[in-house]
């Protein structure tokens, strides 16, 4: 196999870039996207010395932001109610304009 894959330097414990097939397969990184690590060090490949890294660098399980403000918005609907925004634009301190 000839394709090019990430090898970590046991001397120096730094990543280079060499033939699949040149290496045992046991020396090979094989990048795991659970590893916030592992994808700050692909971050850090970049040409000419690395391939750019592609696709999912990290995968973490997070609330999605979308979720959370709807959830917000349910909640203070349920403490205040629904609410109206004529009411709103009319409640406080308001001017007219002649």
């Amino acid at each position: 196999m000839s394709a090019a894959s990430s090898h970590q330097n046991s001397r120096s414990n730094q990543p280079k870039v060499v033939a699949a097939d040149s290496v045992p397969a046991s020396d090979i990184w094989v990048h795991d996207e659970k590893s916030v690590n592992g994808a700050r060090i692909l971050s850090d490949f970049w040409l000419p010395d690395f391939p750019i890294p592609t696709g999912v660098l990290t995968a973490s399980e997070a609330p999605v932001y979308e979720d959370l403000l709807l959830e917000q918005e349910e909640q203070v609907i349920a403490a205040k109610g629904k609410g109206d925004v004529s009411e709103l634009l009319r409640s406080g301190e308001t001017w007219t304009i002649r």
